[in-house]
């Protein structure tokens, strides 16, 4: 915890945990500490996986007995440690890099990857698309109040 808050003041450090022993623990031990830390209770892990998601947290720590049965309901976490792997080899040597969406914006992006640099074209080849197609097409336009957008296809596949 303390070397997440290595990150500054305004890095959110939790833990979530079901066991008041361990958070009195920490408590204790991050008591001379300049830092905020939160330490909440919680009655079963998957609260506190639903706490987990809803924080989106940069770094997510798994530290419980089977983290692979936790792992596939992680939703929101710029990059997620199992077991005893700690946050920082993730940053420096086990995962792709340090940058890594912070302040919630794990709720829509994960970490920067090689994607990030590539500028993909989108394009579509519909000569002959289909009665069902086009007729989607121009009821979605239609219901977005996009009138001419729904004549312009229609009239290009004869169905204006």
């Amino acid at each position: 915890m303390r070397a997440q808050a290595e990150h500054g003041p305004a890095t959110l450090i939790v833990l979530i945990s079901t066991s008041r022993e361990l958070i009195n623990e920490v408590a204790n031990e991050l008591r001379s500490d300049e830092n905020m830390y939160y330490l909440v209770e919680v009655s079963s892990a998957d609260e506190a996986i639903e706490i987990a998601n809803e924080l989106a947290p940069e770094h997510l720590s798994l530290y419980v007995r089977d983290p692979h049965r936790y792992l596939g309901r992680v939703v929101n976490a710029g990059a997620v440690s199992l077991g005893r792997t700690p946050p920082a080899i993730i940053d420096y040597a086990a995962g792709p890099n340090h940058i890594l969406p912070t302040n919630q914006w794990a709720r829509f992006r994960g970490g920067l990857t090689v994607y990030d640099f590539l500028k993909p074209i989108m394009y579509a080849n519909a000569e002959e698309p289909g009665e069902e197609l086009v007729k989607s097409a121009m009821a979605l336009a239609r219901h977005e109040g996009f009138e001419l957008h729904a004549r312009s296809i229609g009239v290009r596949y004869g169905w204006e």
